[in-house]
């Protein structure tokens, strides 16, 4: 990711639920502008035609070097992640990521 703003949403995938996997999300890297190491703060949601997205929790990413958090084993649906703070900023930040891997 390169320059991504709080607001980002990463693409949608679809769990189906079969394996017993959890959701993981992973950045390596994370910087922000002026080279300052960075952490993200994230939600994953799962999507809800005509009803407000299910609220999956917030999550610290503390990805200097390296770091995973695991929201568990969800239900079957589609998700995505959300940028929602850079550094504890809502706000006046721009996040560099130089690997990120969702995995369900």
């Amino acid at each position: 990711m390169s320059g991504v703003l709080t607001g980002f949403d990463s693409r949608e995938w679809t769990d189906r639920n079969t394996d017993g996997a959890s959701t993981i999300v992973r950045f390596d890297g994370c910087t922000r502008q002026g080279g300052f190491n960075a952490n993200a703060t994230i939600e994953v949601r799962r999507t809800i035609s005509g009803w407000p997205d299910d609220f999956r929790g917030n999550q610290t990413l503390y990805c200097a070097t390296s770091d995973s958090k695991s929201w568990g084993d969800v239900r079957s649906g589609t998700y995505r992640w959300r940028v929602n703070k850079i550094s504890g900023a809502s706000s006046g930040n721009r996040l560099y990521v130089r690997y990120v891997k969702t995995s369900y």
